[in-house]
């Protein structure tokens, strides 16, 4: 029979743990706060200096949450993003164990978690990277919580994990949007319950009303005669009050999205086109329209994991 026996150090019976740290460190975002003694503008203060700008591939109500709990924390004195949804960043955690040969393996764990941010999503990269080079480990365990975010920050992720050398296992409680983006490459999708929530496929771009007045009353932008086009969405917006001017590019992004969906799920042609709507599902109906591949908690998400390494080597 095939066990994973996780260790917390090292002992005769199991391999021995490499020298890796698991930092939770995060960078401090500049944002924009202006007070009167500064040319009489308004002051800005979070969650609205911290909104992601551009499309993004995030659950409405998931972006406001966490905007709102960066702004508490702030309001304490805290840090904005020093949460239980830390991103794992440097080098990864590592587990010891022993696949199904018998074989020592080793795994690097790396956490996805939080609103995914460009500047964040680096950390995630430079974790798996770090991992994919040390030749101790034998697969990652990519731990998903997260509801998404920004465009680039899911795409740069699921570059990295895309470009992997050795196994990729996700386990997730909720996985939505920009974290189904960031996790089209691994290996295997595996939901944690069957409660964990996992959808979401879209993109929005999410406007603070407030802005308009703002860069309207504050703010002059002269262009280049040469450059009429530039930023045209934003001058119209600005101009007008319509938002239907960002359409396009959303619409494009949405079938850029879809597109890479279908290519790398098996997704069931009877709900293939309602799947790719938008909606989120729990993981047994997830599963059934092909947007994971198993329920189960992290014992048998290492047993997946360690399959997938066995069928490496």
């Amino acid at each position: 029979m095939r066990s994973w026996r996780l260790n917390s150090k090292p002992s005769a019976r199991n391999w021995p743990l490499p020298n890796a740290s698991f930092l939770c460190t995060a960078r401090m975002y500049d944002h924009c706060s202006m007070n009167k003694a500064q040319g009489h503008a308004p002051n800005l203060s979070f969650p609205f200096a911290m909104l992601p700008a551009g499309p993004l591939l995030v659950e409405s109500d998931y972006l406001l949450s966490q905007l709102l709990s960066e702004a508490a924390r702030l309001a304490q004195g805290g840090h904005p993003l020093k949460s239980s949804a830390e991103t794992v960043t440097g080098q990864p955690m590592v587990m010891a164990g022993y696949g199904g040969n018998g074989k020592p393996m080793t795994a690097a764990r790396v956490r996805l978690a939080g609103l995914m941010r460009d500047e964040e999503a680096e950390y995630q990269v430079e974790a798996l990277r770090a991992a994919y080079a040390d030749r101790g480990i034998s697969g990652i365990l990519l731990e998903v919580n997260t509801g998404g975010g920004a465009v680039t920050a899911a795409e740069m992720v699921r570059d990295a994990v895309s470009s992997r050398n050795k196994p990729v296992v996700v386990t997730t409680n909720y996985m939505a949007s920009g974290g189904v983006l960031a996790t089209l490459g691994a290996d295997e999708l595996i939901a944690m319950s069957e409660s964990a929530l996992i959808g979401s496929i879209g993109v929005v771009q999410q406007i603070a009303t407030f802005m308009r007045d703002l860069l309207n009353r504050y703010f002059v932008f002269e262009y280049a005669d040469t450059s009429p086009e530039k930023n045209a969405s934003t001058r119209e917006f600005l101009r007008t009050g319509d938002t239907s001017v960002f359409k396009p590019l959303l619409n494009d992004l949405d079938a850029i999205f879809m597109a890479a969906v279908t290519a790398a799920r098996p997704l069931d042609p009877k709900t293939a086109a309602d799947t790719l709507k938008g909606g989120t599902w729990l993981a047994v109906e997830a599963q059934q329209r092909g947007l994971i591949d198993g329920i189960g908690g992290t014992n048998y998400s290492l047993s997946r994991l360690a399959e997938a390494i066995n069928n490496y080597q």
